[in-house]
């Protein structure tokens, strides 16, 4: 009797780890999805680089980093309301994993009307392509909301390399935003990119 009371506590208490083992498992996944659009978060895509570029240097493969940025998003915003916003957001997000399946290897939100596309071991012109025509797919694209119809484009920067030498992710990143800023200059909704020899 006291055998089968002691297997039955050793069960429950095995039965209670794995349920929860499971709940911190979903729980770490919610905590590294953006909240709105579904896609990677900020704080998930920064662990997730840094990972990436270490093993491209190992390995001598290319990483590509994408910022993209929605134009003139406060005016959706200022007309239609915050709900609009988040509903040209999350389209945003749903094309950018879309377009960019099998190309990037991971999408995510940057945060605000930001996002980011990571590209590992792809050829530029690959992804040069894809990016244009997430561009381009957008651009025709026409989002219903109420009676309104959303129009949004957006610009990207994109930073294109092989590590090497003394070359950080952030500073892929920072050249990626570089380029970004300057896609803004140049009248939006376009693409600017940089191929670094580090």
């Amino acid at each position: 009797m006291v055998d089968f009371k002691v297997n039955q506590k050793t069960e429950q208490m095995q039965q209670s780890m794995q349920e929860l083992l499971k709940a911190n498992l979903e729980l770490k996944m919610k905590s590294s999805l953006d909240s709105l659009t579904g896609i990677p978060n900020r704080r998930h895509i920064d662990e997730y680089i840094d990972g990436i570029w270490d093993e491209a240097k190992k390995k001598n493969q290319s990483v590509g980093i994408a910022i993209i940025d929605a134009d003139f998003f406060k005016r959706i915003n200022d007309n239609y309301g915050h709900d609009a916003g988040d509903c040209a957001l999350i389209k945003i997000a749903e094309m950018l994993a879309e377009t960019t399946d099998g190309v990037a290897s991971m999408v995510g939100r940057y945060g605000g009307e930001e996002f980011i596309a990571v590209f590992y071991n792809r050829n530029i012109n690959e992804v040069l392509k894809v990016l244009e025509s997430f561009r381009e797919t957008l651009e025709r694209l026409e989002i219903q909301y109420k009676e309104a119809v959303l129009k949004i484009t957006v610009s990207m920067g994109l930073a294109f390399t092989i590590p090497k030498n003394d070359l950080q992710i952030r500073d892929l990143v920072r050249k990626a935003d570089t380029k970004l800023y300057e896609a803004k200059k140049n009248g939006r909704n376009n693409l600017v990119y940089v191929e670094l020899n580090s």
